[in-house]
């Protein structure tokens, strides 16, 4: 069977002689008094260095996979080309104390050439090409130290004076100087010690590793899987590029299975394991040579049952030809077609039949059990008792009979016949006993003529006559009076008399008031005749004073959002604001509300970014360089002359906003694009603007303008080709510069802030 090699660590026996992969990377940093730096004197040639490093650190026997050179460039001049050319000096006793010409007649080898790289950088760290046979002349030789010359080679046939003192600088310059082209970086004397320049070298050693692994059925190791004993090789590269060999004596011992048939009741013992059910198991052991040994169970257990019978009769039941005549738990044995036990488990529950004897009086008949019996005498009944089994009932029954009769009344109001008062004519029933204690059933007969009693509600205003009787207040009244029959009639009278009204109210309200349905929009006293809640006219009198609304309209404009009465707006539009004037009447504010919202989109075309942004200010920034402004890059279109990360800030209405970075990966070509003729940075400023040119140029006139045209200054240049503009002056906002002279105009626009 197949295992993993982790598994077989832990449960076969491993013999191993193993070494680990080394892989290491140092950096060496230049020390005090250990670099040089000395300028060529013919015109147009500049500067040359020599930088030494301490490498004996590297143990010997190590492959050396790579090795670079780092600097922190502080600036590096835009028209020198950055071509450098890198030897080894092999000279191990140099310092600055002595002259420039023991550096210079020191025999230089395994040169290397970086082109348009290591020298148009802009500030920060930098690597070069790999060095790594300049390095490893001085490591093959076991020498101390590594020396590095950097020459710019258009200075290959540069001379220089002999016996010249090397010149001891806190930076370090490399190219043109005199031409303006050239990179400057830290030197071994930098205040700071983590900005001096360093070798980088990484290195690995090779290493072989053997194993005597054992394995059941197969082994994978490394992703190659192995079924057969041998010896076997693997070559396995590591992370730094040096190979690791290992070497397996491999032995594979087999796995072996059994088959095994068994049946039982109940469950089922193999080898001290119990199974309850039917099934296939697997049993795994270790056999004689230390592998699985697999016994397969095909198992059928057979359970043995058992039921439970629930019996309930009269007198005896009979299961099986078993009569049981009593109530118990009874219990028959018998064999399943497997032979397995099978009981049959019987409650009995047995009922008797029971007896009862009753006596019973009634008047001319009784219902006994849903029976009906209307004589005396003794009767008998054969009944079922809550045991569903015979009960026999004796009945002992003596009837007796009732009797009835007619009586007619007439009288006024009410009728009192044995007790009992009658209000209303009618036929009734009077039930009462006889001698016997049965019904004795009168019959009445009586009409009732009622005394009238009636009651009236009556509503007036002021007063009113009823039969001849004034009533000019609310109140009860009664009148007596007969009725045909000679009975009393009473009336009862609720008599409300309400009265005329009046009233004034004052009201004041905005724009138009309704009163009663009737629309008022102006102050004034009125009058309304109306209907009391009683119905009688009611005079109202109104003193109205009416205010009226009024709108404003306001413009406001912001970034991001506007806000107005606690409320914000995210896009430019028209809004409303309900508010309240003064005399607490509607007050409607039209908002028309300018939000600026600038498009932080770029388009990525090869080495060139485009803002989708068409109606702000640019300026371009480097991301890398904790969002530097790259001087002169205030256009809608970035060309990135260096790979790295851009951005780019947007201005407009005084409102700032910056996109996400982008990568750009620039191919270096010796034909590098030039840059534009004229650059104005910082962009956005706040007193200072730098104005360069890429040369000299006659006559030329320098406007300032508004963004609405008007002249803020103007003046003529000289010929230096880098000036100093104060715009301190400034109100903060967007301003144009215009630079031109008879052949050529150029508009740039920059923000202050």
């Amino acid at each position: 069977m197949k295992r993993t090699l982790l598994l077989l660590l832990f449960i076969i026996g491993l013999s191993t002689t193993y070494s680990q992969v080394i892989s290491h990377q140092f950096n060496y940093r230049v020390s005090p008094d250990q670099d040089a730096h000395y300028p060529l004197f013919n015109p147009g040639r500049g500067n040359r260095v020599a930088l030494k490093f301490d490498i004996s650190r590297i143990p010997q026997g190590a492959e050396i996979k790579a090795a670079q050179l780092n600097v922190h460039v502080l600036y590096s001049e835009v028209n020198w080309d950055g071509d450098v050319i890198f030897y080894n000096l092999n000279n191990q006793s140099w310092d600055e104390t002595q002259p420039a010409d023991s550096l210079e007649l020191s025999f230089r080898s395994d040169s290397t050439h970086q082109d348009s790289l290591f020298g148009m950088m802009q500030l920060g760290w930098h690597n070069s090409i790999d060095l790594s046979q300049i390095v490893l002349r001085d490591y093959t030789q076991k020498n101390q130290y590594c020396t590095i010359f950097m020459v710019d080679p258009d200075d290959q046939d540069s001379l220089f004076t002999a016996g010249t003192p090397l010149f001891d600088h806190d930076t370090l310059v490399c190219g043109e100087e005199m031409a303006d082209g050239k990179m400057v970086f830290w030197s071994s004397e930098s205040p700071d010690t983590s900005f001096r320049p360093y070798l980088a070298i990484r290195y690995c050693f090779h290493t072989d590793t053997q194993f005597s692994l054992s394995a059941c059925d197969s082994i994978s190791l490394n992703g190659e899987t192995f079924y057969t004993s041998g010896q076997y090789q693997q070559v396995i590269p590591n992370s730094s590029g040096c190979d690791s060999t290992l070497t397996i004596d491999l032995t594979i011992n087999h796995s072996s299975s059994s088959d095994l048939k068994l049946s039982g009741c109940d469950s089922i013992e193999v080898n001290g394991f119990k199974y309850f059910r039917s099934g296939n198991y697997k049993q795994i052991f270790v056999n004689h040579v230390g592998c699985d040994s697999v016994l397969n169970l095909q198992l059928t257990v057979h359970p043995s049952y058992l039921s439970q019978l629930l019996l309930s009769d009269c007198d005896s039941v009979i299961v099986n030809g078993v009569s049981y005549t009593t109530s118990g738990i009874y219990s028959q044995d018998f064999k399943s077609i497997y032979g397995c036990d099978s009981i049959l488990e019987i409650k009995v529950v047995i009922n008797p039949t029971t007896f009862g004897t009753i006596t019973r009086t009634a008047c001319d008949s009784i219902f006994i059990n849903g029976e009906l019996f209307d004589q005396s005498g003794i009767f008998t009944q054969v009944l079922k008792n809550s045991n569903n089994c015979d009960s026999i009932l004796t009945i002992n029954l003596t009837i007796n009979h009732s009797n009835s009769e007619l009586l007619e009344i007439e009288d006024c109001d009410s009728i009192v016949v044995n007790g009992v008062s009658f209000f209303r004519s009618g036929n009734y029933r009077q039930t009462l006993k006889n001698k016997d204690g049965c019904d004795s059933s009168l019959l009445l007969k009586l009409t009732i003529h009622k005394s009238a009693i009636d009651s009236f509600e009556y509503t007036a205003c002021n007063g009113l006559v009823l039969n001849g009787v004034t009533y000019d207040s609310s109140g009860y009244y009664t009148q007596h009076l007969q009725t045909i029959h000679g009975c009393d009639s009473t009336l009862l009278l609720y008599i409300t008399i309400n009265q005329s009204t009046s009233n004034a109210i004052s009201l004041t309200e905005c724009d138009s008031a309704i009163i009663n349905n009737q629309k008022y929009d102006s102050s004034g006293v009125y009058t309304q005749l109306l209907t009391n809640a009683a119905g009688c006219d009611s005079l109202l009198f109104i003193n109205l004073t009416v205010h009226y609304s009024n709108s404003e309209v306001i413009e406001i404009s912001d970034c991001d959002s506007v806000v107005v009465n606690g409320t914000a707006y995210y896009q430019s539009g028209i809004y409303t604001q309900s508010l309240s004037n003064t005399d607490g009447c509607d007050s409607l504010l039209i908002i028309d509300a300018m939000v600026f919202i600038a498009d932080t989109s770029i388009l990525v075309n090869g080495n060139k970014l485009i803002s989708l942004d068409s109606s702000s200010l640019y300026q371009w920034v480097d991301c890398d360089n904790n969002f530097a402004p790259i001087p002169g890059d205030t256009n809608i279109i970035f060309t990135a002359t260096k790979s790295g990360n851009y951005a780019v800030v947007l201005f407009q209405g005084g409102c700032a906003d910056t996109s996400a970075c982008y990568p750009v990966m620039v191919v270096a070509t010796d034909d590098q694009n030039k840059s534009e003729m004229i650059k104005v940075y910082p962009n956005p400023t706040q007193d200072i603007l730098i104005l360069k040119l890429e040369k000299s140029q006659p006559n030329l006139m320098v406007r300032c303008m508004s963004i609405s045209g008007q002249l803020q200054f103007a003046f003529q240049l000289n010929s230096e080709v880098n000036q100093k503009l104060d715009v301190s002056m400034l109100q903060p906002g967007i301003y144009i510069l215009e630079i031109s002279n008879h052949q050529m105009q150029n508009r740039i626009r920059f923000f202050k802030n």
